[in-house]
């Protein structure tokens, strides 16, 4: 009985899915099954020496439920008995391990499969809003420079005065009046260009929005176009390093991931950078691409 130790070890520590586990159970419920037989079958096996001969067969026929064949002892009979239930829990093992496998393998293309899909469906024929966002991405850094260049220098609060007093004069509202001032300090175009940039990178995160969430939740894996997509993706999660890199270096800046923006002028005066980000497309590229990566360099 020992002897199927081992299988049953190699099963239960891959139960974590519900195939092995089903796998499991299925193996315990057989195993009991053949205990159930074997184990009276030994412990009759061991004690009928010590019967007299003649209670012998009957006390195999309780046991087993069937006659002593007429062609066999009372000890061979058990002996067989034995070895049939024995190896009839070896094929469950065995039939287990198969399905197992079977389905092991099933999945495996399955989720290559899924990722295929996932993946073509966003790069076969993509969509104009998509490729307008990578192309928007791509220029990125040369839209953050041409706004920099654009920042004046930094205005006095007597220059704020006067020139909010003459909008006045000029029956300008509030909201035009702070409008004009981060136009007038070059704030507003480097503003806009965050705000175009960061609006790309959101429609990107949401068309890899699928593909990342069934990498994360384990149901895709590498398939034939995986090198497609991580071409893709880091391109795009290069693109916007770049950006969020040159808009730290620009003078002045206030570069923060929260969205916040000073309370001086409802903060058009000001050089905020809120970071550009899609989540997503940073989790394919580093976790899955670049993973994947790693893991080949170290096998």
């Amino acid at each position: 009985m020992n002897n199927f130790t081992p299988f049953l070890n190699a099963i239960a520590s891959a139960a974590t899915s519900p195939l092995a586990l089903v796998a499991y159970l299925a193996a315990i419920a057989a195993w009991a099954f053949v205990a159930a037989r074997v184990l009276p079958l030994r412990t009759l096996m061991k004690d009928i020496k010590d019967l007299p001969e003649s209670d012998r067969l009957d006390a195999i026929l309780a046991t087993t439920g069937r006659p002593v064949p007429p062609d066999l002892t009372g000890e061979e009979y058990l002996r067989m008995q034995i070895h049939y239930y024995l190896f009839v829990g070896f094929l469950s093992i065995c039939a287990v391990i198969i399905v197992v496998t079977g389905m092991g393998v099933w999945r495996y293309f399955e989720q290559r499969a899924r990722a295929d899909a996932y993946t073509r469906e966003i790069l076969a024929a993509p969509a104009s809003s998509y490729m307008s966002a990578v192309n928007t991405l791509s220029n990125g850094r040369g839209m953050i420079v041409e706004a920099a260049s654009s920042i004046g220098p930094q205005m006095s609060m007597d220059d704020i005065n006067a020139f909010t007093e003459k909008m006045v004069r000029q029956h300008k509202s509030g909201e035009e009046i702070a409008s004009a001032l981060g136009e007038t300090a070059g704030a507003g175009r480097f503003n806009r260009v965050n705000n175009t940039l960061r609006a790309a990178a959101a429609t990107l995160n949401e068309s890899y929005k699928k593909l990342a969430e069934c990498f994360r939740s384990v149901e895709c894996r590498a398939g034939d176009e995986f090198d497609h997509m991580c071409s893709a993706v880091a391109s795009i999660f290069n693109n916007i390093q770049r950006a969020n890199d040159n808009a730290r270096r620009v003078p002045g800046v206030n570069f923060n991931d929260s969205g916040t923006k000073s309370v001086l002028n409802d903060g058009t005066m000001d050089l905020n950078f809120i970071a550009i980000s899609a989540p997503n497309v940073e989790f394919l590229a580093i976790d899955v691409c670049r993973g994947r990566v790693s893991a080949r360099q170290t096998s």
